[in-house]
């Protein structure tokens, strides 16, 4: 007789890890989401540990081990200098069981309900005053979009083996770890990246296991390439004194650089927290080389796909924790104001105003102390800055009346500096600091708004004083329009060329650095043309510290040399034009002496002719306040008429509003001043004000505000592109 059903014992059937299409498990966190639940060696899933969520698994197993896992247990074991990216598995888009994950829309623990109509939904039910568990048909949506999400992610063959070249091209474990160190203390500056505890688990969880799905995204791989490749150009600060070690020319992460940007192209219209990094880091390491190309550009695009993920908007759903929506708050501020700097410096539109912005600016956490890399106050003050710099040079038009006044600006830069870089001095700090360079580049972006502020002063200041004709009166008035932003501009030159001294004696000045080289660059230039009308006794040792400075950290790239060539041009037009004021000054002198000399003989000849002309015609002479009246009765309008007409001469072509008086036309004389050649002169009363130069001053500076490329041209910003090579 067959035994009892109830005392047969329950055979189940055991599935082999690497044949197993369902996890065998899953945690607490991830069953309540419906969520994949991937384990790693350490006990904690995937998702957990890259959210730092606490991991709970409510059923213990021990499934008998395959041999890959065996493999994947000894590799873990293993001591990490024998850590190596293993390339040499089949391509990974002709593996049916492994196809590279496509994490559209979702965060970096490809959380779907994160975003689009899950969040939508949540946020819904919260404005319903109804419980914030969701529904069925929220449940059901999210599995439908988690479904979307991972079958419209498989990738055709070719993109799987460029995801394969990528990875063959990673170095192995020690030089992977040594990479990622120096892109965290020595590439982040002011700026966030990521979470750097979280990025380093996850690099580690790379190098160990061959089976993590980090390998199959493609964004994750760019992100790592992009971190080996900015990391890659600070190795030269990391070499130690006395070593024989070589020396790598050029650029020593072009090869991580080029491999991300063929991956970028497969991941151009993926929209995920990986994305994001990888754009805004390869952005960042592009700078140097290709500041107005291919850096602009995928700055950019990081811009844009952290706006299509609401990275610029607070978030309320409660489903987040506080530490996520933290680093979605750093990144948001740490791409907008590189990006915004960066279109500053470049003479580029704004790319987004202030007014859409609605995610506070970072705060420090306790997990902070836990980064290797603590620079919370630098990423403050640096977004700071931004709000303050993006309200100063937006309307950087000086015929418009929404421009700031003087007081103003300098009121809120002074109250910026107060605030923000007071506590952060370089006096006291230690050269070797990894944080000197973050608050040297503070620095170095405040006195440079002063520039950006103030340039437009030097520009229409120098081309005053080299105008021809021009009284002592009108100069002095000139002068005292000016001297406030022209003054100010000067010091900030000067400053910066001192903190760039600075830097350079203590080994802080890299060559590698797009904002230390663009900073020399505009603070020479700026000296050089403001001392066309004053130098100091130092001009000339800081010039000669510019043209050095720039030497130095040409060797990374062809528009450092042409920047040092463009320096040297400008320094000679700049004397000629020093030595033009001198000419014009003793030209003055001379014809003042002479007319005080020959002013009474011409007054006796003309008197003389007079009297003739007026005998032979029999004219009479006029009555008092006639042809021959006292000009002191008669007023001054004939004077004023005589320096508007000369004023009218000397106006640029391009001057808006004011038509240029014709000089030669066929059947006149070139040599005529009458009514037929200039505007009828305009009648005056003695209730109206003299006509002065301070009005066309203002329209000089409204021609310089409106002509950009002039303007950039004069002050170098436009012509110092750093990518006179791409294409």
């Amino acid at each position: 007789m067959p035994p009892a059903t109830s005392s047969r014992r329950v055979r189940r059937r055991r599935i082999a890890e690497e044949d197993r299409q369902r996890a065998s498990r899953a945690c607490t966190r991830c069953k309540a989401r419906k969520s994949k639940c991937i384990e790693t060696p350490t006990g904690i899933c995937q998702r957990c540990q890259q959210g730092s969520y606490t991991c709970s698994f409510e059923r213990q197993e021990t499934p008998t081990p395959g041999p890959r896992d065996l493999e994947a247990s000894a590799l873990h074991q293993t001591p990490s200098s024998n850590l190596t990216p293993t390339s040499n598995a089949e391509p990974l888009a002709d593996g049916p069981e492994d196809p590279p994950s496509r994490r559209d829309l979702c965060s970096d623990g490809d959380a779907p309900e994160n975003f689009m109509w899950p969040r939508f939904l949540s946020r819904l039910r919260n404005a319903f005053y109804l419980e914030p568990h969701p529904s069925p048909a929220e449940r059901d949506m999210t599995r439908l979009e988690a479904d979307l999400a991972y079958t419209s992610s498989i990738p055709k063959s070719a993109e799987g083996l460029r995801l394969q070249a990528a990875i063959g091209i990673l170095p192995p474990w020690p030089v992977a770890d040594f990479l990622a160190t120096l892109c965290i203390m020595h590439g982040t500056d002011c700026f966030f990246y990521f979470d750097q505890q979280e990025f380093l688990a996850q690099l580690r969880e790379f190098y160990s296991n061959d089976r993590s799905p980090l390998r199959r995204d493609a964004s994750f791989v760019c992100l790592l390439l992009a971190v080996f490749a900015l990391g890659s150009q600070w190795t030269p600060r990391a070499r130690p004194e006395g070593i024989d070690a070589p020396i790598c020319p050029g650029d020593p992460g072009q090869i991580f650089g080029d491999h991300a940007r063929i991956l970028m192209a497969d991941t151009m219209d993926r929209v995920s927290m990986y994305s994001v990094k990888a754009a805004f880091v390869l952005g960042a390491y592009l700078m140097p080389s290709s500041a107005i190309g291919a850096s602009y550009l995928y700055m950019g695009l990081a811009l844009r796909k952290a706006l299509i993920l609401g990275l610029h908007q607070e978030i309320d759903d409660p489903s987040i924790l506080d530490h996520e929506k933290e680093m979605r708050r750093r990144l948001w501020w740490a791409i907008y104001s590189l990006e915004r700097t960066l279109t500053i410096k470049l003479n580029r539109p704004r790319s987004v105003t202030q007014d859409i912005i609605t995610a506070r600016l970072p705060n420090l956490t306790p997990d902070d102390y836990g980064q290797p890399y603590r620079n919370v106050l630098h990423q403050i003050a640096n977004a700071e800055f931004v709000k303050v710099i993006d309200k100063l040079v937006e309307p950087a038009n000086w015929s418009s009346d929404s421009q700031l006044p003087l007081k103003e600006y300098h009121d809120l830069l002074k109250s910026y500096k107060n605030d923000h870089l007071t506590g952060l001095d370089l006096t006291n700090l230690d050269p070797r600091s990894p944080y000197y360079r973050a608050i040297f580049h503070l620095h170095l972006n405040y006195h440079f708004a002063w520039i950006a502020i103030g340039k437009s002063s030097v520009v229409a200041m120098t081309r005053f004083y080299l105008r021809k004709n021009q009284s002592t009166d009108a100069i002095i008035d000139g002068v005292s329009l000016m001297s406030g932003p022209f003054r100010y501009c000067k010091k900030a030159a000067q400053k910066m060329l001192g903190l760039l001294e600075s830097a350079s004696q203590s080994g802080n000045l890299a060559p590698s650095s797009f904002t230390d080289f663009q900073a020399c660059s505009i603070a020479t230039i700026m000296l050089v043309l403001t001392g066309i009308t004053s130098r100091d006794p130092e001009y000339n040792a800081q010039v000669a510290f510019g043209l050095d400075c720039l030497r130095k950290m040409s060797n990374m790239h062809t528009a450092g040399r042409m920047a040092i060539n463009f320096v040297k041009a400008l320094m000679a037009i700049a004397e000629e034009a020093r030595s033009k004021i001198r000419l014009v000054g003793g030209a003055s002198e001379a014809q003042d002496t002479r007319e005080e000399g020959s002013s009474e003989l011409a007054y006796i000849a003309w008197a003389d002719w007079f009297s003739s002309t007026t005998a032979v015609s029999g004219i009479a002479p006029s009555a008092p306040g006639g042809l021959l009246s006292n000009p002191a009765a008669s007023g001054s309008g004939g004077r004023l008429w005589e320096e508007a007409s000369a004023l009218l001469q000397l106006r640029n072509l391009s001057t808006p509003g004011m038509s240029r008086p014709l000089r030669s036309q066929p059947g006149l004389d070139a040599d005529r001043t009458g009514d037929d050649v200039l505007p009828p002169p305009p009648q005056t009363t003695a209730n109206q004000r003299q006509p002065s130069v301070e009005t066309d001053l203002n329209i000089d500076l409204q021609m310089f505000s409106e002509n950009h490329l002039q303007l950039m041209g004069l002050t170098g910003m436009d012509m110092l592109d750093f990518d006179f090579g791409f294409n």
